[in-house]
């Protein structure tokens, strides 16, 4: 998010017109929605994961750009897909592309890369990422489930996607 947002987002004006700019064909009521319900201003609502201003855009734009997408793809394929959180820092959009095509000598993990390889190939040529002893990789399901490859473990999580924002961007015709 923070990557792909202007920096100069300070304050709740500056993201409004940022906002304005990202959805131009969006009506005053869609906008007014997306600043005020789905992403509230800062300090409006306690248990928000943005700190301020900045923060807010680069989570809307995260959301927006990447994110969410993933989400709705599963939904649109009724869950059946295999999804996965890259989880080794930098942790990026894109920084998985190193671990896949690799080898690559500049990978931090070389598990998480022949995991992902593993995968991947397995998945092509079987429909089923699953095999050779690598953990688990269990499909989306109705339990929003994704598999987090992080340096120091494997597992299935709750996929952070899968909110509420995304439901609400989708219904709007935003994405």
């Amino acid at each position: 998010g923070i990557g792909f947002t202007y920096p100069w987002i300070l304050d709740d004006l500056s993201f409004r017109i940022y906002l304005a700019g990202l959805f131009p064909d969006a009506s005053p009521a869609t906008l007014s929605s997306i600043y005020t319900t789905i992403y509230p201003p800062v300090r409006s609502i306690p248990e928000l994961s943005y700190n301020d201003d900045l923060d807010r855009a680069a989570l809307m734009t995260s959301e927006v750009l990447v994110t969410c997408n993933t989400y709705l793809l599963a939904l649109a394929y009724r869950n059946a897909t295999y999804n996965y959180l890259f989880d080794v820092f930098p942790g990026l959009h894109g920084d998985d592309l190193h671990y896949t095509f690799g080898p690559d000598p500049s990978t931090r993990s070389p598990e998480v890369q022949l995991a992902i390889q593993s995968y991947i190939t397995r998945f092509s040529q079987t429909g089923d990422p699953n095999g050779n002893g690598q953990p688990t990789f269990r499909r989306y399901g109705g339990g929003n489930e994704v598999l987090r490859l992080s340096t120091d473990r494997f597992e299935g999580i709750l996929d952070p996607a899968a909110s509420k924002r995304c439901l609400l961007l989708r219904d709007r015709g935003l994405i």
